[in-house]
């Protein structure tokens, strides 16, 4: 059995929440976050109750970077709602006791016998050493249960029994499904976990790809994506005399903004953004799916930006149509090479809809 590796799509999966009443699946998050899945043994296993308890403040980590956190426990949902109702998870977690979502993710199993009980044990020592207990030989998982005040159920054993030795798997799946990074458990990692610090430092490096270029020389692009920038952080403070610096000053260009109006050179740009200065909060708009394309002495940059929306209070009734809320927008800009820099000549942003797209796509 082969785990699912990266560059291949996430397989999805429906199951019961471990924690609550409700359903844990991947699919609201598509097109929105990234997500951290974590497919963990059932509680039987001291060492994933540990890791569990450890995943919550990862996952606050991870939230303000755009990556939701996802696990699962192989443990019945009766079961894992007993027990998490005590110890909540600050995260979103389904129970499969059958395994079947460690099958799709191609996770294998190891077969309980001496050798693999060895592990076990050597595992069960190092942890109840790092608790500062002593545990008898032969005793490890035993003395950390008690240390956790565990108690076992006899469904904990048969469901232990049933499994094996069920190995695990971290998986960081993109906005489009697709799997970014993977860890996955063996003999030789048998019980150990990312650290906070670990998992943090790989969400910043994988969250946001590198652009993506077709065309134009290196300080072309390097030059597009200068000015790209430059925009956003205008826009972050609705700094209306910087977009001097990278817009066209032709008077006819047309710009077409998320409030669904048209506005006509830079002086109808400047204008709405002294109004927005006072009446709508602004922010940066962490743009993500960047892609440049370079033909000549004109260019197209194109991305999906993490958006925000609120009005400022006290500043009067808000616009028609304006609701407060984070959420996608879609970006293309369009850049020529203007007296020798590159100026945005025309932009087109709109709100990304989350809902199924038509055509079946």
């Amino acid at each position: 059995m082969t785990a699912v590796d990266v560059g291949q799509r996430a397989p999805d999966f429906e199951l019961p929440a471990a924690d609550r009443d409700g359903i844990v699946s991947l699919a609201p998050y598509r097109g929105k976050a990234f997500v951290l899945l974590t497919l963990f043994r059932g509680l039987y296993c001291p060492f994933c109750r540990r890791q569990m308890a450890q995943l919550s403040p990862v996952a606050e980590r991870l939230r303000p970077l755009g990556i939701e956190t996802v696990a699962v426990v192989a443990t019945a949902p009766e079961r894992a709602r007993l027990y998490f109702r005590l110890h909540p998870p600050r995260y979103a977690l389904g129970a499969d006791p059958d395994l079947v979502t460690h099958r799709a993710y191609g996770l294998p199993a190891i077969e309980r016998n001496d050798a693999a009980g060895e592990m076990v044990e050597r595992a069960a020592q190092r942890l109840a050493g790092e608790l500062g207990i002593e545990a008898p030989p032969g005793q490890g998982r035993a003395v950390v249960d008690a240390a956790d005040g565990f108690e076992r159920l006899a469904s904990d054993a048969v469901e232990r029994t049933r499994h094996q030795i069920q190995l695990l798997g971290q998986f960081l799946i993109d906005r489009d499904g697709v799997i970014r990074w993977r860890r996955t458990e063996e003999r030789a990692t048998y019980a150990e976990f990312p650290s906070t610090s670990e998992l943090v430092s790989l969400a910043e490096r994988v969250r946001t790809p590198a652009p993506i270029f077709d065309g134009g020389s290196d300080a072309d692009r390097r030059r597009i994506l200068e000015v790209h920038e430059a925009y956003l952080h205008a826009n972050a403070a609705y700094d209306w005399p910087a977009l001097k610096a990278t817009w066209s000053d032709d008077p006819s260009n047309v710009f077409f903004n998320m409030n669904g109006h048209t506005y006509v050179g830079l002086e109808h740009w400047t204008r709405l953004w002294q109004y927005y200065a006072q009446h709508k909060e602004s922010g940066w708009w962490e743009p993500f799916d960047v892609k440049v394309i370079v033909r000549g002495d004109m260019a197209v940059v194109t991305c999906h930006r993490k958006t925000t929306s609120r009005w400022k209070p006290g500043t009067g009734t808000p616009d028609a149509g304006h609701v407060d809320k984070a959420f996608i927008s879609r970006s293309t800009m369009v850049l020529v090479r203007e007296h020798g820099d590159w100026k945005t000549v025309h932009v087109h942003f709109s709100e990304a809809r989350d809902t199924p797209r038509p055509g079946g796509v």
